[in-house]
């Protein structure tokens, strides 16, 4: 399944196209996931392009589990603001205790949010701030 997810990512899509059907297919194969496709995921995902990831991040949501959690824990060592963005974007929909607990525990989640901060237009603030308050605590 993973190989699926993979090629399927390699789509290129318009804007309308991925925002209101490609993320949801692309969720929906991630669900389908076993524990091999998480962890070939895992391993294979940074060494993926930038608009790939970002793709990704946006599909995931906290119904993907801790697998997705973690996988998107892993893309916050992406070297792209706009892949760490969605994925903070993403990990908001994390809002069980035991995964806020993970995030918060993570040791420079909040020093990439402030990062990203200072740089960002006032939406990307929005999405930042909300993510201290909800998955953090802060603020």
């Amino acid at each position: 399944m993973y190989l699926d997810l993979d090629n399927y990512l390699l789509g290129c899509f318009n804007d309308d196209y991925w925002y209101d059907e490609g993320c949801l297919i692309a969720h929906e194969m991630m669900l389908k996931f076993d524990n091999a496709d998480w962890l070939q995921l895992q391993n294979e995902m940074l060494m993926k392009d930038a608009d790939w990831q970002e793709k990704l991040a946006y599909s995931i949501e906290e119904d993907c589990g801790k697998e997705g959690l973690m996988v998107l824990l892993k893309l916050l060592e992406s070297t792209d603001d706009d892949v760490l963005v969605t994925s903070i974007d993403a990990l908001r929909s994390f809002q069980i205790e035991k995964y806020r607990k993970i995030i918060s525990a993570q040791p420079n989640i909040v020093e990439i949010v402030r990062r990203l901060h200072d740089k960002a237009g006032l939406p990307v603030k929005g999405i930042l701030e909300d993510f201290l308050v909800k998955s953090i605590q802060l603020y």
